[in-house]
């Protein structure tokens, strides 16, 4: 059922629900026309026609982009764009969900119910841009929705944690990378790095991506997980307390590895692997390396194999 339509700067926006019941819509839906698009958009719950009302003030009103600019109503999900200055590294934390595009256009979007939007922080500190949850004392403070939408010509940090996760929806391509991620966070995505990567995976976390860089250096530890493919001309790798290091898609010349406290490693690599395990590690190799160094303490447990 259309409401209304509202001219807003060069677009005119038309109010519509998909029902109508004692002064409350189901379902918003914005139709946003300019002369060569149509774009629409669903509040997805129930809002009140107050709530619209407002709505459709603000859009006529509006003449400027506000670090925070939002509708105030419980249980429905909008996206609110933010400012906020320029960054090359991200920082994820609090369980947020971000989505990463890298291209020339820098954008934030928070996507989470409009009354819980003061709550989600989105600010740059020395050239990283750091997204969390301040509840401001709020007590069991649960977010029925949580995304943050992210777009950036750069990215060469990023860091992960507290379980939230990353997600690269486009290939990032950089000249270097620095990724850590640790408490039970997840990543996944493709990167390009022209030079070198270091990967920094802990404490649970989950790290799953297709990589191809020069070099890379490897810390994998206290139960967390890594998953590589792609190609390196030389590898790096610790693994310890019980961490998974699964690289046999991920082709290597050289590699030389270190292994201890129960965790395990699998690689690829073509020219020479120097390998090092103990205290019930596990190193597995394949790739047909012409150069093998190896040093088992077999006492402990350990192994070292190939698995050509």
């Amino acid at each position: 059922e259309e409401l209304v339509t509202v001219n807003s700067r060069d677009n005119k926006i038309k109010f519509m629900a998909q029902d109508i019941t004692a002064n409350v819509l189901d379902n918003l839906i914005l139709n946003i026309m300019s002369e060569d698009s149509s774009v629409l958009m669903m509040l997805d719950g129930k809002i009140s026609m107050d709530d619209v009302s407002n709505l459709m003030a603000e859009t006529q009103n509006v003449t400027s982009v506000n670090p925070v600019s939002t509708i105030t109503s419980n249980n429905v999900n909008v996206g609110s764009v933010r400012t906020v200055g320029a960054f090359n590294g991200i920082e994820v934390s609090s369980g947020v969900e971000v989505e990463f595009s890298q291209n020339p256009n820098q954008s934030v979007t928070v996507q989470t119910e409009a009354d819980k939007q003061q709550y989600v922080v989105t600010e740059v500190e020395n050239g990283v841009l750091k997204i969390f949850v301040r509840n401001k004392g709020v007590r069991n403070l649960n977010f029925s929705n949580l995304k943050v939408l992210v777009s950036n010509p750069k990215l060469s940090r990023l860091v992960t944690k507290s379980g939230s996760s990353f997600k690269a929806i486009t290939p990032v391509s950089e000249s270097t990378l620095a990724l850590s991620s640790n408490s039970g966070s997840l990543v996944s995505g493709t990167f390009k790095i022209a030079t070198n990567t270091a990967l920094e995976v802990e404490s649970g976390s989950n790290v799953k991506i297709n990589l191809d860089t020069k070099s890379i250096a490897i810390d994998a530890s206290s139960g967390s997980s890594l998953k590589l493919s792609g190609t390196a001309s030389t590898s790096v790798i610790s693994a310890s307390s019980g961490s998974s290091v699964s690289a046999g898609d991920f082709v290597t010349k050289s590699a030389v590895v270190d292994a201890s406290s129960g965790s395990s490693v699998k690689i690829n690599t073509t020219e020479s692997v120097t390998a090092s395990a103990s205290s019930a590690a596990s190193i597995q190799y394949k790739g047909n390396p012409s150069k093998v160094t190896k040093s088992a303490q077999e006492v402990t447990g350990a192994s070292i194999s190939s698995i050509n």
